[in-house]
């Protein structure tokens, strides 16, 4: 059985909470079936047909591996690494014949990113594509794409029921900007939801820098 994989993940650009990857892999005579259930880039799609959408995907591929990136985990090193080595684990798991990545990076890069992934995964013999919005390209990573956003959804849903209604966890949601005001405005701890030392949360509040912002659970 010759099988393709699709890798993407969900959450890459928040300040709170995870972030979600995900491989998938089908076979090369149920491919078409994908594109045949609509499956397209999850930013394209409302939450409930990428709902609807997730479970049609699982019935049809072959396999399929999650990986959930921690905001700890994510302060500890950038997230093109992050995502070389998430990646990797990802393709060991599934072991495609052939795969498809959403490449974070560009221009030049997209070769070095290539060349470290090949480099990273046990089997050389699987065929690697990396490309920019590959989510627009490839069926594999729309699917994956979906079921990583229906998963970030469902574990920032959780969140909230714990922390309240801090919004998407997006630097550019109102809510969530309101939200680390509120933590700025305090002498209460950042809670371990945040990327901490993520540049943009620095970047944007300062005073970010001026709190002790860690929170043991």
């Amino acid at each position: 059985m010759y099988l393709i994989g699709g890798i993407d993940e969900a959450g890459r650009g928040c300040v709170i909470g995870p972030m979600v990857m995900y491989g998938v892999c089908v076979s090369r005579e149920r491919e078409p079936d994908l594109q045949r259930i609509g499956v397209k880039d999850s930013k394209q799609l409302s939450p409930q047909r990428r709902e609807k959408l997730a479970k049609l995907i699982r019935e049809i591929v072959h396999s399929v591996k999650e990986v959930i990136i921690s905001p700890q985990e994510i302060d500890l090193e950038s997230l093109n690494v992050i995502s070389l080595k998430k990646s990797s684990v990802i393709i060991n798991s599934l072991n495609p014949d052939l795969v498809f990545l959403d490449a974070p990076v560009r221009g030049s890069g997209l070769q070095k990113y290539h060349r470290s992934i090949q480099w990273l995964i046990e089997n050389k013999e699987i065929e690697i594509c990396a490309e920019n919005k590959a989510d627009e390209k490839y069926p594999t990573v729309a699917a994956a794409s979906i079921l990583a956003k229906v998963k970030r959804d469902a574990e920032i849903h959780n969140l909230r029921k714990i922390y309240g209604d801090f919004g998407s966890g997006y630097p550019s949601d109102p809510k969530t900007k309101k939200f680390i005001q509120k933590y700025l405005s305090t002498d209460s701890p950042f809670p371990s939801i945040f990327r901490l030392k993520w540049a943009t949360l620095r970047r944007t509040y300062k005073k970010v820098e001026q709190k002790n912002i860690l929170e043991d659970l």
